[in-house]
């Protein structure tokens, strides 16, 4: 199993593990820079990579021919606020990838 991250070459933020032939690629807070990363390296729909852009984007699983592509809210609660918001995750699914996008609230993803 080997791990790399990838943001101070490219200047992107991306972190990327690799066990046996299955890549997961982890993005922490996506901007424009690695939705057109995403484009350029695996021709995602446009739609999707708007997607995880916005903050405000329902539920759902879009299947394509080559890949699947999901949107999920998990309660985040604010001890500050003491009041429980969505946070969104954005994944893609395909043969030999998993990537993962979501804006740093999600503690599990956070850690890893």
């Amino acid at each position: 199993m080997t791990a790399s991250q990838v943001g101070k070459e490219e200047q992107l933020n991306l972190e990327s593990l690799t066990w046996g032939n299955l890549t997961w690629v982890n993005i922490e807070g996506p901007t424009e820079q690695e939705t057109e990363y995403l484009a350029q390296n695996y021709h995602f729909h446009s739609l999707d990579l708007d997607d995880c852009l916005s903050r405000i984007q329902r539920p759902k699983i879009d299947e394509y021919k080559d890949y699947l592509f999901l949107v999920f809210h998990f309660p985040v609660f604010s001890k500050e606020a003491r009041v429980t918001t969505p946070s969104q995750l954005s994944v893609f699914i395909g043969k030999n990838y998993l990537i993962t996008l979501h804006k740093g609230e999600l503690k599990p993803l956070v850690k890893l």
